[in-house]
């Protein structure tokens, strides 16, 4: 009998030991995973996401149930590029809470991102169902703008301000989709421009896009004086080259030029500034220097229909209509038909004839090369 006594207690003790041991190891690998996670937010806020990642990763191997890991980790790699990895994350943390309105809202913006507006409108939409705000519906609005339905986004805009009618960002947004109908919606997208400025005066998106409405109108002096507030708050490339376009149509060349450089300080690698400085210089006369800017905009972007178009003008302009043609013809590859381009495809077609051109070679496309965008023309370009 005391055999079996002693037996039983050291079997009770073993078991409570066991069990001691047990539930200490699964303090532990809790303890573990949240000190890896406590490191990965360190790390996010000290701006270094290539190591958040490595830490958040090392907590949900100590603790796969801990969705603020997967959530965080989105943030880490959607920080470093990697935005088919961050969707992975919310997605399982959407899995885990479909009522997520964090995870779900983060998910469409990288979609939206990424271009995938349908995904993107869903998990907004989704959002709207489970919170009605004037953020939810303003960013359905986007989305449908960006999918060429501004009907249907002035709506979502609409529907913002009737929550919120001192919204900036929805009287922009309902600015951006009046003038996206055209032009004969221009009165009530400067009215929402107006509204919104007048809220908040220094407001860098709305002065831009009511800008770029005057200058598409032609109304240079308010486009320059909308671009010129910006340019007073911060310097940036986008803004030079609008002013930049501005001054040209204005026969400003020196002050258009000044806004070319300075936006090309800023940003080398932009387009635009080539393009626009490539107008620049063929308004001034200096053809050679603007076929030299349009080659390095097509560089970068060799299909552009605009860089296309008045790059072939300018070829024809320094008497090289075969290069012209071969410009016309992938502008009309890429844009279709057009029936300024088509005359002036004939024109080109005339002065090849009168320099005894037989046969038109196949268009060589420019190399795109961002690095080196100076390699899209070869030196015998300006070769008589």
């Amino acid at each position: 009998m005391r055999y079996t006594q002693t037996h039983a207690v050291v079997r009770g003790c073993l078991f409570l030991a066991f069990s001691f041991l047990t539930f200490t190891n699964i303090s532990a690998q809790m303890t573990a995973a949240e000190v890896f996670y406590e490191k990965g937010r360190s790390a996010q806020a000290d701006e270094d996401p290539h190591y958040a990642v490595g830490r958040y990763t090392l907590a949900i191997q100590e603790n796969p149930a801990l969705i603020d890991a997967y959530r965080a980790r989105s943030e880490a790699y959607q920080a470093i590029g990697k935005s088919n990895l961050a969707i992975e994350d919310l997605t399982h943390v959407i899995h885990s809470n479909p009522k997520d309105v964090r995870a779900l809202e983060f998910r469409a913006h990288i979609y939206f991102t990424l271009g995938q507006l349908d995904r993107a409108l869903f998990d907004y939409e989704n959002v709207l169902k489970l919170h009605t705000s004037p953020e939810a519906y303003l960013n359905v609005g986007l989305v449908k703008l960006a999918t060429d339905a501004p009907d249907a986004a002035i709506a979502d805009f609409r529907m913002a301000l009737s929550l919120r009618p001192d919204f900036v960002p929805a009287l922009c947004s309902m600015a951006d989709a009046f003038s996206a109908k055209g032009l004969d919606y221009t009165n009530p997208a400067f009215s929402y421009y107006d509204k919104a400025l007048a809220l908040d005066p220094s407001n860098i998106i709305a002065l831009r896009n009511r800008g770029k409405l005057h200058l598409c109108l032609n109304q240079l002096e308010n486009a320059a004086a909308d671009f010129l507030k910006i340019s007073a708050q911060t310097e940036d490339a986008e803004t030079l080259v609008f002013l930049a376009s501005c001054y040209r149509k204005q026969n400003r060349i020196l002050e258009s030029q000044y806004s070319i450089d300075r936006a090309l300080a800023l940003d080398p690698n932009n387009p635009d500034a080539y393009f626009e400085g490539g107008m620049t210089e063929a308004a001034a006369g200096n053809l050679r220097k603007a076929l030299t800017y349009m080659y390095v905009a097509r560089g970068y972007e060799p299909t552009h229909p605009d860089y296309l178009m008045e790059c072939g003008k300018i070829e024809m302009r320094v008497d090289k209509p075969f290069m012209a043609v071969r410009s016309f013809n992938m502008y009309t590859e890429e844009a279709g038909e057009n029936a300024e381009v088509d005359m002036l495809r004939e024109e080109c077609y005339l002065a090849m004839e009168q320099q005894n051109f037989r046969a038109i070679q196949p268009a060589q496309q420019p190399v795109s090369r961002a690095a080196e965008p100076m390699r899209a023309f070869s030196a015998d370009v300006f070769e008589d």
